[in-house]
């Protein structure tokens, strides 16, 4: 038998231990020092098996009865319903309408907000996803309308004033922004100018050498 391999890797989850053997992943160990590792690692045994994914559109029996209706409550224990790919499409066509009832076009600037902050997007409606979820990704360098005022307006798109300042554990400290809410409206104001990019302006040096502005 081939030996064992142990593989450390990170992850937005935390920090694991995987075991390998013969290039396949057998086993998910938490990492010693980190003593809160989420279990959801573990889904990448099941991740490497073909048969583990979705052969044909597949819709949860409460929320194909109900549609947005739907209580949550079943999620993780009804059955998954197979539907043909007209239905399917229908389906991830009402996101677009959502979006489209709402006064929000491809291209649009949006308006993200919570209780937390509020920060500027570009719309682009992608049947992909469902409706009433809004992905935005993360990279955006944090620009503030005002950046002497809290809470002003991020006009660069960066999510961090949306979510929650919480780490997924006490080592990985990744983003727990996966269950944040928002509302999302079009914004129609001028558009603030973008300065994250310019250099700043230096006011005062210090140098052992003759100092030039």
């Amino acid at each position: 038998m081939v030996a064992a391999r142990l593989i450390p890797t990170s992850t937005h989850w935390g920090n694991y231990r995987l075991e390998s053997r013969e290039g396949r992943v057998v086993a998910v160990h938490g990492y010693e020092a980190d003593r809160n590792p989420t279990p959801i690692a573990q889904s990448l045994l099941d991740a490497q098996d073909p048969a583990c994914r979705v052969p044909a559109p597949m819709v949860r029996q409460g929320w194909l009865q109900a549609r947005w209706n739907s209580e949550g409550a079943g999620r993780g224990r009804e059955p998954f319903v197979r539907v043909d790919w007209e239905t399917a499409l229908d389906l991830a066509a009402d996101a677009l309408r959502h979006a489209i009832a709402r006064g929000i076009g491809n291209g649009d600037i949006v308006r993200l907000f919570n209780d937390r902050g509020a920060c500027l997007a570009a719309a682009v409606l992608y049947a992909g996803i469902r409706r009433g979820v809004i992905e935005l990704p993360t990279g955006a360098w944090y620009d503030p309308e005002d950046p002497f005022r809290e809470g002003s307006l991020e006009v660069h798109g960066n999510p961090n004033v949306l979510t929650r300042d919480a780490g997924t554990s006490r080592i990985a400290q990744g983003p727990t922004a996966h269950s944040c809410l928002v509302e999302a409206e079009r914004f129609s104001e001028p558009l603030p100018d973008i300065k994250v990019f310019r250099q700043p302006e230096i006011v005062a040096g210090w140098s052992t050498r003759p100092f030039r502005s």
